[in-house]
Parts: structure tokens; sequence; C-alpha cells
């Protein structure tokens, strides 16, 4: 450039990529140092004494040999005393003490830079796309605007059908308008774009950065479709991409999936978050300060006062324990954790790390001494801690007072086969001291078969998938089903229906339970208020049949005749079948 014919000035030398302000002020003391004097460079500005007014009101602008000999003498001083070895290890200084050191502080301080340069530029880069478009065609617009800084890219397909070309010869229009682009402004565009990084951060929110680009164009016309462009333009050489609302940058990017592994590494069971080790993973203060922004950017949301990976039901009801800090009621859950309390009791159970404190509270499991897991079970702790046997006065006494539970449901279960209680004295009942009853004796009839049955009402919650409860024990054990235990029974009629299970715990204060039975109440077609008969075939095989009864004279008998498909109905209270139910009796004996 030395070697034309022109002068070299200071924006000629500012367009060359990655030529900045610091290497401007490293070049102009290289060529005070080594540049004869007599040497016929022109200076890039015309020289003055002072910033004189001219007769039409403007400014001469200073002579830049003037601030290159301030600054000489700053940068010369920065390296002898300072020890900095290039300018950039000078600017790091605080060259105006320095400067107030060398007596220079008002000199320095009188040199404006609106004197030195004329240089805008924001103001060039508009004007130059300004000049770009006015000498482009309608298609080379339209590619330009709609498809290489569009907020939402119209595709090369659609542009192709638009003007009658192949996709690629869009493809190849594209390529050389965004080389005219980077020619045009290129340099200018990097300098803002820059200078905007440097301000945003690595990582910043979508919406501060917006403001921050729009406060960039203040002043300009935002209907001018070259403002409008050249906003894009710098937009997309910042560099950024967005997700969730979170912009990110550079080296942030690899920042940001470091701490998501990490965050996944913290999670517990249910997802909750070590805030304070999350934040130790960080590389140093200054990425602490953006902590906020970097979780929301990784997709680890705020539950209260925690982190979570997700916001789901069991993450929400911990979180909330934790942020009451003690055992909780249900209630107190709810209002924490804004989650229904419809089955929540059943929520918690299933949380590693959470126990019940009591029969109404429940916190996390390190805080509780003796957790709570139910009234038999607690009742069967204290028997085995006494050495088989305990006392009823100790149970009621202890029980009620450390769990919150009433007397009366202590004494109750004591009175189940569970336990035996004897002069105060309650002890685990053994298996020959379980009795039951004969079947014959608590069904409520036998079928022309000669199978038991028992008979319910059918209620509402029934049909919506509720167990039914209240089944004599003695039904459960002619179907197979061991003491305290389950099992799963075929349905032979009605057809079609799934397996039922069948529960039987002595501890029970409603004796045995029935569960899955829906599908065989819908495939009968009852309704609410309905009796339905739950028939024994064999052990492991029941049956469901409408209780088909009508009361003739007090005395329950069947509605006509029908075939033994539909079943004859022989109650154990009608005179008249004892002799048929002694007969069955010896019948089944003898099987």
């Amino acid at each position: 450039m030395l070697k034309g014919s022109s002068p070299v000035c200071v924006e000629d030398l500012l367009a060359i990529s990655g030529f900045g302000m610091a290497s401007l002020l490293e070049l102009m003391c290289v060529a005070e140092a080594t540049v004869p004097v007599q040497q016929q460079t022109p200076a890039p500005f015309t020289a003055t004494e002072t910033s004189s007014a001219d007769p039409d009101g403007s400014y001469e602008r200073k002579d830049w040999r003037e601030v290159a000999d301030s600054l000489e003498l700053l940068f010369a001083a920065a390296n002898e005393f300072y020890g900095a070895i290039t300018v950039s290890d000078a600017l790091e200084l605080d060259l105006t003490e320095l400067a107030l050191d060398l007596g220079l502080g008002d000199e320095v301080e009188s040199y404006k830079i609106q004197d030195l340069t004329d240089i805008r530029i924001l103001t060039t880069v508009v004007d130059s796309i300004r000049d770009l478009r006015t000498k482009m065609s309608e298609r080379e617009l339209t590619i330009l605007e709609e498809y290489l800084f569009a907020q939402t890219r119209t595709t090369l397909e659609k542009l192709g059908v638009r003007f009658g070309v192949s996709r690629e010869r869009i493809r190849q229009i594209k390529t050389r308008i965004a080389d005219n682009v980077e020619r045009c402004v290129g340099p200018e565009v990097d300098t803002i774009a820059a200078t905007l990084r440097r301000r945003a951060g690595p990582v910043v929110a979508e919406s501060d950065l917006r403001m921050a680009v729009d406060r960039l164009f203040e002043g300009e016309p935002l209907r001018d479709p070259a403002v409008g462009l050249t906003c894009r333009i710098v937009e997309a050489a910042l560099g950024y991409d967005c997700v969730n609302g979170i912009c990110a940058i550079g080296d942030a990017r690899e920042t940001l999936d470091g701490l998501r592994k990490r965050a996944v590494e913290l999670a517990d069971d249910v997802g909750l978050i070590d805030e304070e080790a999350l934040r130790e993973s960080l590389p140093d203060a200054d990425w602490h300060r953006l902590f906020e922004l970097l979780i929301e950017r990784s997709g680890v949301v705020r539950i209260g006062h925690r982190l979570a990976l997700r916001s789901t039901k069991k993450a929400r009801a911990k979180a909330a324990i934790l942020s009451i800090g003690r055992p909780a009621t249900l209630d107190e859950i709810v209002t924490e954790s804004g989650l229904p309390r419809a089955n929540l009791g059943g929520l918690l159970s299933s949380i590693p790390g959470i126990a019940r404190a009591s029969k109404t509270k429940w916190g996390i499991e390190d805080w509780i001494e003796d957790e709570y897991e139910g009234i038999v079970a607690e009742i069967e702790q204290r028997i085995e801690e006494d050495g088989g046997a305990t006392t009823l006065d100790r149970l009621v006494s202890e029980l009620p007072e450390m769990f919150e539970v009433k007397e009366s449901s202590v004494r109750a279960l004591v009175a189940t086969r569970q336990f035996v209680l004897r002069d105060g004295i309650v002890r685990l009942a053994q298996e020959s001291e379980v009795t039951l009853r004969d079947v014959y004796e608590v069904v409520d009839g036998v079928t022309a078969e000669g199978w038991p049955y028992w008979s319910f009402r059918v209620h509402e919650r029934y049909l919506k998938g509720y167990s039914l409860a209240g089944v004599p024990p003695e039904i459960a054990d002619a179907l197979g089903c061991p003491r305290n235990d389950s099992i799963r029974a075929a349905v032979s009629r009605p057809s079609g229906c799934g397996r039922i299970s069948v529960n039987w715990h002595l501890r029970s204060l409603s004796g045995a339970s029935v569960g899955y039975i829906s599908t065989p109440l819908s495939r009968l077609g009852v309704a609410e208020g309905d009796r339905v008969s739950l028939v024994v075939v064999e052990p492991g095989v029941v049956e469901f049949r409408l209780f088909d009864l009508e009361q003739r004279g007090g005395l329950p008998k069947r509605r006509g005749r029908r075939s033994d498909r539909a079943g004859t109905t022989v109650t154990a209270g009608n005179p008249g079948s004892s002799a048929l139910l002694e007969r069955l009796k010896r019948r089944r004996q003898v099987l």
C-alpha cells in the first residue's frame, strides 16, 4: 500500500481483516521509530496546531502525530518501568494513572476522538448496504433478504419455483451475494459484532441480546430497509445460537455441555440436583455470575429453591419436603408443591429416601429415628424387642404418642387373627392358632353344581377399578390363597375376563379382598345397587353371576326355571336345604 501513489488512510488500514485500533497504535509506534523524517509519505489528515474553527463553524482535526508523540512516551514508560512487551501488555495497565505520573494527563484528556477521525463504522455499513441494495436485481434482493439474512428463511426450493430456476441455481446466486456482502462490509460488521459480543458475554438472555442490538441502531430510521438488513447482518455475525431463550457462543457451548453432564451425575433418584456441587463444577467466578442463565439453557429447572433435571411429581414432592425442612403432613406438602392431594401418599411411598415419620407425616429418612411402617408393623417390632411378647399397656401408651394413631386402632388390630391377647400380654399368633369356620357356614348358598357362593352389592367404585373388601377369609382359603399372601384366580364366567387378585392378611380388620373385578362386572352388565354372587368353582377358579333370587314369603327362591348354565341357588338359611348341604359337605369330605 505504501508503494502506491495514493496516501494510506486510517480507514484503509482498519478495512484489513483483523486490523483494529490496537494494531493501528502498534504500527504508529513502529513507523515513528523506523521511517526517516525526510520520507515523503503524506500524512493521513491535515495537520493543525489546535482544533480551531473554520469560518463556516466546523473544526479541523488534530494531527495524529501529536497523539503519537504522547502515546509513544506512555508506551516507552510502560515498557521500561512496567515490563510491558507489546501494546496489548501496555493496554492492560492503567495508562491514565501512568499519564498523570508523566505529566501528560491534561494533554491526553484534551485529545477528543472526534477531532482525530470522522469514521463512523455503523453509518458506513448502513450506507454501504443501502448502495449494495440499489445495485441488486429483484431476484438477488429477495435471496438476500428472505434467505441469507432472514429471521424465518424461505427454502431454496420455494425461491427456485418463484423465479423459475433450479434449487442449485438459487444456491449459486446465494453464495455470490454472500461473498459480495463480505467484501463490502465484512470487516466493519466483524468489528461491530466483536464489540457486541464483548458487552454481552459468552452467555446472554435472548431478550437482552435483542435489546443490545436494537440499542446499537438507536437514532437510525428503523423503517429504512438498509437499516433493517444491516441489523440482521450484524445478528448473523454475532454467532450466538439460542436455546430455551438463552444464547451462547464459542467455548460457552462446551461449558454448557459439561454442566449438563455434571447435573445428570449429581441428580438423585428423583432428579433433584445438589446446586452447590453443580456450581463448583464451573471453571471460574465469571461463570458463576452466569449460573442462572447456564442452568436455564441446559434445561435444568428450579422447583422452589431446588434444582431438578425435570419437574416431575416425585421431584416436586421431595423438593417440597426439603423446603419445609421437617416431617410434614400431606396438606403441607400439597401447599408447598402444588400437587393434588389424591394419591399423594402412594406417590411419597414410591420415592426413595422418603419415609413416614408418623401416620400423618412424611419426611426424609435421615430425619426419622423410628420410621413408621403401619400400626401392625410397629406392634410386631415391639413384640420382637421384648423377646416374643409385649404388654398391651406399652402398645396403647407408646404408639399413639409416637405416630399420631388412635388408641382404639391399636386395640382393634391387636384383636385381629394376627395376634393373641391373653391377660394383657400380646404375641404373634401361631399358624395352628388361626382357625377358620367351614366355608359353607359363611357363604350365602350353593349353586346347582354344588359350588359355594358369596354375594355382595355393587358400588360405583367397583366399576371404576376399586377392590372388593370384606370378603370372608374362608372364601380366600377355599380359593387356595395362603395366609398373609395373595394369589391370582381365573374367571371362568363371564368369559373373556382376565385374572382377579385375592388378598388375605390376618391383620386386616375387614377380612380378605378381591381386586380387578371391574371387567367381570362390566361384562355382566350390572349397575350400582345390583347384587352379584362370587362363586368358588375350585381353588384358583371363580365365577361371577347375577344374584337372581326374589323374595317369596320371605324365602329366597329362583326366578323361574333355567338351565344349569344360569345356576340353581340354594341359600344356607333356606328351610329344606339343610339336607342338601349335608350331602354336599359329605361329598366334599369324600373328594
